[in-house]
């Protein structure tokens, strides 16, 4: 499904991290959860794809989740230019 999955500790991600290579310029940061993605959620996803952007600057970075994301999350996500897959 995934074309490769990048090791956390090498972007300067922590262990507990995800981050999935989608495409040769296209890589998501992984959220694998039951709940749903709020507000609170949204500055500690933001600080991690600001960190994958640094080292990847000319990738798309996006957040795929299996959870559901509160509109006004999604909102702010979309804002900071961040899709959600």
């Amino acid at each position: 499904m995934f074309k490769n999955v990048i090791d956390p500790k090498s972007v300067g991600l922590g262990p507990r991290d995800a981050v999935i290579q989608i495409d040769t310029d296209h890589y998501a940061f992984f959220i694998d959860r039951k709940s749903r993605i709020v507000m609170a959620d949204a500055k500690r996803i933001i600080e991690k794809v600001q960190i994958l952007s640094r080292c990847f600057p000319e990738a798309r970075i996006s957040v795929k989740t299996t959870a559901p994301v509160c509109s006004k999350t999604n909102a702010v996500l979309k804002s900071r230019h961040i899709d959600v897959i």
